[in-house]
């Protein structure tokens, strides 16, 4: 099939033909889907959940301009800046201008969906600036000149030894395939871009319409470090991304991480509402939404509409039979997958070659209604591929493909015909057959044939059976257990809300003490703040530190660990980061030489074993984010049972409509970026101690 963006099937035999691609796609992909089924065997209430997640998304569609007002007039009573782009162009243009005017030379980006497909990176780059991507697969990807391939693990397709080469090649890093060494290689590379450039850039999960807040999911601690470090932070917003409550994110961060990679959360969430003032005393001065719209509200109100629902979890990719056999890069897209093959042309401007790219996409499809199985906010994926396939039939098919299918329409419609038809057509079919199978066709079943046989009509049971005996189905058809997926999607949410993750009755202690260790979260019990402060001794003893970046707040609060501090001779780094972007660089190169960093923790959620930092006047993002170590102190009256009564509490107290800053903190860094190979510390901290003040 050709077209204006190519020769599809040439990507396609390309794809099929290379080995080392094949081996690292089941290698990579194999290991999604068993994860995402324990953590949703594992989440109680999980229809429930997924019902309303579906529910959540598609009312915000039906009512995105009210929630999109309520958004923009929440971040700007704040202090922050909103630009609406119509198109990509829009948006790449208000960015540049943006950087051009404060002066800004060198850009650090997290992972940033909407900003491949806008075009943003080669827009700043042609205007001079240099654009570094900091999620480790997405450096890979830059350093290789590539675009992602997968939605979560962008260099899924790597091999270890690829990624070896472009390292040692860029980066001057000693030849070796050992992934932990490797990572340290990108991560001593990355952390003088973190702490010298001007401007962060990142994506955004989901935005809370009625208080303006960000939501950022990530792993590595790159995200956090693009949105706390450069004085100026852009937050790159697809139009279809919001959510009207904060109970209602609260679900969507129960959904995303579980069928994302299998996580029951993702190591750090950053909770992000602007402040006149910065709302920590390290937080960037300026913060900019531009909201992209790139032909999403086109296709509000109608039945495309659902598609736009997708929270980009890549849950319909790692059961896609067609993805798993030719990868991402075959689709020729930003977005690949059953999802890419029904956004990309939804996101295309109008015409004769938009109209071939769905024609294209939507055939790479077996429309064995997997994807739409595992979608945890219900989009009815293979009948959105369905209704592109009706578009093409229309629009691209050659006037002789038409009436053909005139002709079959209309023989089908005459029974007799019909089967006078079906019959000569067995016979021929049949002389042609090797063992049940045609090897080569001829005329219009000449395509077909050309990278797999086709089945001959068959006319007994026996050789039906024979036939499966010979050819078994293919092993990445869908198992019948994925029957259990299957939600139905509706727009009105369930009369019921699902029950929390863990009960309010549970014991909270002993469930966040199990999943620290499953964490490996090294916990410190204590019965006072005297043992607190003898616990904390013993880290720093243990991991011979001398060099602390300790929170301010900490220091006020905790003044028999102040006045130890102030006996031990112990270098403590503390205060506030500049807002002058030079003095800024030099007092994180500063603070960066801290090997513990110290702070306090004002909630955990027992379930998941997440502490949840404050980031008001007195607290520093950085001190949980900067040094290799992290000690979290956290009193035992702000345990909650889950992030649902965390946000239940916050909305008692009136937090929320006030706007909530935090940063929750799920174990320590880590990445699987390369071979999905799990390492420990990548940007954040590779070890969390929680110092936990058992109070009578």
């Amino acid at each position: 099939m050709k077209g204006p963006f190519g020769s599809l099937q040439a990507q396609i035999e390309r794809a099929l033909s290379d080995e080392a691609l094949q081996a690292a796609l089941r290698r990579g992909v194999s290991s999604f889907e068993p994860a995402r089924r324990a953590a949703w065997k594992a989440l109680p209430d999980a229809p429930k959940v997924r019902a309303h997640a579906t529910a959540i998304r598609a009312r915000t569609l039906k009512h995105l301009h009210h929630y999109l007002e309520q958004f923009i007039q929440q971040v700007e009573q704040r202090g922050g800046k909103i630009f609406l782009a119509k198109t990509a162009k829009e948006a790449c243009s208000y960015i540049v201008q943006l950087a051009q005017a404060r002066g800004v030379s060198l850009i650090a980006k997290s992972k940033s969906m909407v900003s491949e497909e806008i075009g943003l990176n080669e827009a700043l780059q042609h205007a001079g600036m240099r654009v570094v991507e900091t999620d480790l697969g997405e450096f890979i990807i830059q350093l290789a000149g590539e675009r992602p391939s997968h939605i979560i693990t962008p260099a899924i397709h790597k091999r270890r030894e690829e990624i070896a080469a472009l390292l040692h090649q860029h980066l001057g890093m000693p030849l070796s395939d050992d992934i932990p060494t490797m990572t340290a290689a990108a991560r001593a590379a990355l952390r003088e871009v973190f702490l010298t450039a001007q401007m962060g850039f990142t994506g955004v999960n989901f935005a809370i319409a009625e208080s303006g807040s960000l939501l950022i999911f990530s792993n590595e601690g790159n995200a956090r470090m693009v949105s706390t470090f450069p004085p100026l932070h852009v937050a790159l917003l697809g139009l279809e991304r919001l959510v009207p409550t904060w109970e209602e994110a609260e679900i969507l961060m129960r959904v995303l991480p579980r069928s994302a990679t299998g996580q029951a959360i993702t190591v750090y969430v950053s909770m992000l509402t602007p402040s006149p003032p910065p709302p920590s005393d390290d937080a960037p001065s300026e913060l900019h939404v531009v909201i992209v719209d790139n032909g999403r509200s086109r296709w509000l109100g109608t039945p495309m509409e659902d598609a736009l629902r997708c929270i980009r979890c890549g849950a319909c990719l790692n059961v896609c039979p067609v993805y798993q056999a030719i990868g991402g890069h075959a689709y020729d897209s930003v977005y690949p997958g059953p999802i890419g093959a029904i956004l990309t042309p939804m996101l295309a401007k109008n015409g004769k070659a938009s109209n071939q790219r769905r024609a294209e996409l939507a055939h790479l499809s077996t429309l064995c209604g997997a994807c739409t199985e595992v979608c945890p906010v219900g989009i009815p994926l293979h009948d959105l591929l369905v209704r592109w396939r009706a578009h093409a039939v229309k629009h691209c098919l050659p006037w002789w493909e038409r009436l053909g299918l005139q002709l079959y329409s209309w023989a089908a419609r005459h029974p007799a015909l019909w089967t006078r038809l079906v019959r000569w057509g067995t016979r021929v079919l049949t002389t042609r057959a090797k063992n049940g199978w045609i090897e080569k066709g001829w005329g219009p079943l000449k395509g077909w044939t050309l990278t797999r046989d086709l089945i001959a009509p068959q006319t007994n049971q026996a050789g039906s059976a024979a036939l499966q005996k010979s050819h078994p189905p293919s092993q990445y058809l869908p198992s019948p257990q994925r029957g259990e997926d299957r939600v139905i999607a509706k727009s009105a949410t369930p009369e019921s809300e699902p029950a929390w993750t863990l009960e309010p009755n549970a014991d909270l202690l002993h469930a966040l003490k199990q999943a620290w260790h499953t964490l490996g979260v090294s916990a410190m019990p204590c019965q006072s703040e005297r043992e607190a402060i003898e616990a904390i001794q013993k880290i720093i003893a243990s991991e011979d530190a001398q060099t602390l970046l300790v929170e301010p707040q900490v220091l006020q609060e905790w003044r028999a660990l102040t006045e130890w501090l102030a006996q031990t001779g112990l270098t403590v780094l503390t205060g506030a980061l500049p807002n002058e972007p030079a003095e800024r660089a030099e007092t994180l190169q500063r603070w960066a030489t801290a090997h513990i960093g110290i702070t306090e923790a004002v909630a955990a959620w027992a379930d998941t074993g997440t502490l949840v930092m404050d980031t008001g006047p007195g607290r520093l993002r950085s001190a949980s984010l900067l040094p290799p170590v992290h000690i979290a102190l956290i009193r035992q009256r702000n345990l909650y049972p889950c992030a649902a009564a965390w946000v239940q509490a916050m909305r008692e107290q009136h937090a929320l409509e006030k706007g909530v800053t935090a940063i929750a903190i799920t174990g320590p860094s880590r990445t699987a970026d390369i071979e999905k190979v799990l390492t420990i510390g990548v940007h954040g901290p590779g070890k969390v101690y929680a110092v936990l003040l058992q109070e009578p």
